[in-house]
């Protein structure tokens, strides 16, 4: 895996819409969270965060979607 760092003065936060999951991938999440509860039945199950998007914001900003 290779890491870049960006030297940024600037964060902004968007929020956007999740992502789209496809029937399978939806699938696979369902059994794989149905075999954890099996096994914990006290996972968290709230919301989550996805990255979406990273972009430069101007010359000294970062844009996190």
């Amino acid at each position: 895996m290779i890491a870049e760092s960006w030297d940024v003065s600037r964060l902004c936060f968007e929020q956007t819409a999740p992502p789209t999951l496809t029937a399978s991938p939806r699938t696979e999440t369902d059994r794989r969270w149905a075999e954890a509860v099996r096994a914990n039945p006290t996972p968290f199950d709230g919301k989550a965060a996805a990255l979406t998007s990273l972009q430069r914001d101007g010359a000294d900003g970062l844009l996190v979607s």
